[in-house]
């Protein structure tokens, strides 16, 4: 195969049709990154509907077309608009971004396709997906493995995921492309008070709901508060599904005067204040397929709190690893990391800024692209 073949990619494109969340944020950085190391490929982006303002600049790219618009929801699109779009437009791959392909789609479509699995959770943690979300992921993910050239896969862990339990994809490509350490901005933005009064406090960011499990957190730092001199606690994310009663006490400032604090919908240079500010990290998730945060705060130097979960392992060596729902355990480790932190005793593990860039991982993704459209693959 020729190194850095100039080919035309199409790709799904719904991820940036909302702000913020991992996948629009993976999509955004790993494009931006792509059209560095590859400025001479063309690129093709799908929807359903019309994508989020926050990616205009990305958009302005000379060599990118953008084609959205139907009445159709976006899991009846992908499956009943998208296959007579993609026959209107020439492209050698096709760039499935959210874990899905058309159905039937070799039939249908002619190019070969390299699909994004983020992870496995309709089938190893069905409990933290919306019912219907889970279920239409149950429904096609074993047949977008097998009609996929390339698995893109976001971590090792799901890697294995897939390989249990769909054991028939044991000679399928699986390619590893991690997601990058740096922010879209890094320029620190003191959010609004009360949080923006907050000098040094224990941070945790992720979308409020049950696979994230802030709830266990917030009950673990209580129950320290009575044991040791605490800093203050702050989550930052968006509301997500579930969780209501823990949104509305963070929302309405229930717990502020036990030092929980909630800064909803940060942007990015929000969030680099917050790393910069922030004593430790704690993410407590029951299941990632990666956990982006995690990446972020160790590019700040760190030092984390993490969930006893395969991903964490497998990215946060060197830091605390905890049982997720063991609310006496995360209690003792804030209690203690606390005290560690005030005396200036924490020590972040070492971290390799060019390994985890987004120009190394775009140009694996590349390369990967590149093996995906070549004929003889």
């Amino acid at each position: 195969m020729q190194a850095n073949r100039n080919i035309t990619v199409a790709l799904d494109a719904r991820p940036l049709i909302v702000p913020g969340n991992g996948n629009a944020r993976y999509l955004e950085q790993m494009l931006a990154s792509l059209f560095a190391v590859r400025p001479a490929w063309k690129w093709v982006l799908f929807s359903h509907r019309k994508l989020h303002s926050d990616y205009s600049e990305l958009l302005s790219h000379h060599q990118l077309r953008l084609i959205t618009g139907s009445r159709l929801p976006g899991p009846l699109w992908i499956h009943f608009t998208l296959p007579g779009l993609l026959k209107n437009y020439q492209h050698d791959v096709f760039w499935g971004t959210l874990a899905m392909l058309p159905l039937r789609y070799r039939r249908r479509c002619q190019a070969p396709a390299a699909v994004n699995f983020h992870d496995l959770n309709a089938f190893v943690a069905p409990g933290s997906m919306v019912r219907w979300n889970a279920w239409q992921h149950r429904l096609t993910n074993e047949r977008t493995l097998q009609e996929a050239r390339t698995i893109l896969c976001l971590s090792g862990a799901t890697a294995k995921d897939i390989r249990r339990v769909f054991p028939q994809t044991q000679n399928k490509r699986m390619v590893i492309v991690y997601p990058g350490a740096q922010m879209r901005s890094e320029k620190p933005v003191r959010p609004p008070p009360p949080v923006g009064n907050l000098e040094h406090f224990i941070f945790c960011v992720g979308t409020l709901e049950p696979r994230k499990n802030q709830a266990t957190l917030v009950n673990a730092y209580l129950k320290a508060r009575g044991t040791v001199d605490l800093p203050p606690l702050l989550l930052a994310g968006k509301k997500g599904w579930g969780d209501d009663d823990l949104y509305h006490k963070l929302s309405t400032g229930v717990y502020s005067d036990r030092q929980i604090h909630f800064l909803e919908e940060p942007d990015d240079g929000q969030l680099a204040w917050c790393y910069e500010q922030a004593a430790f990290v704690a993410q407590p998730s029951l299941h990632e397929g990666f956990g982006l945060p995690i990446l972020e705060a160790m590019h700040h130097k760190k030092v984390l709190l993490l969930s006893d979960i395969p991903v964490f392992r497998e990215i946060g060596q060197g830091n605390v690893f905890i049982p997720a729902l063991d609310v006496d355990a995360w209690a003792r480790n804030l209690a203690d990391f606390s005290v560690l932190a005030r005396t200036g005793q924490l020590r972040p593990r070492a971290f390799d800024p060019v390994y985890w860039s987004w120009h190394k991982r775009a140009e694996i993704l590349a390369q990967a692209l590149e093996l995906t459209a070549a004929p003889t693959a």
